[in-house]
């Protein structure tokens, strides 16, 4: 279970550098600053639309991982809890990690429906991550 779960973060590592050189490489076309990255992309304004597309597949494996890591943190605390795998203070540690990990890429969402309209946004992001954000 532990193993699952290290790999599935391992992919969603991979995707978030994937999504920050798209971004920071995708607004000017060289390598641009955070400032630029965050006065432009929020809107997609200044990339291109393979860029777009790119960005839009590495949203949504970037989601699926999470859901997936979500699932796999929560049986691991609970394992650990009921076979005494690792210490409870540090489980429920994870816990407070993966459900802060959760609500970052909640407030994403308000974003990738402005870059993508909301029925893209549908088959980007989760169902979980949408709920209560009006899409």
């Amino acid at each position: 279970l532990e193993h699952r779960l290290r790999l599935t973060v391992a992919e969603e590592v991979r995707v978030i550098r994937k999504t920050l050189r798209l971004l920071w490489t995708g607004v000017t076309g060289g390598l641009a600053g955070p400032e630029t990255v965050r006065a432009t992309a929020p809107t997609g304004r200044g990339l291109s639309e393979p860029r777009q597309e790119a960005l839009q597949e590495a949203l949504a494996v970037l989601y699926r991982a999470d859901e997936v890591a979500q699932r796999y943190a929560h049986t691991l605390g609970r394992a650990a809890h009921w076979m005494q795998l690792m210490p409870l203070e540090q489980a429920r540690a994870m816990e407070r990690l993966f459900r802060q990990v959760f609500h970052e890429y909640r407030q994403m969402v308000p974003s990738v429906r402005e870059l993508y309209g909301e029925m893209e946004t549908r088959y980007i992001v989760p169902f979980e991550y949408r709920l209560q954000r009006g899409v």
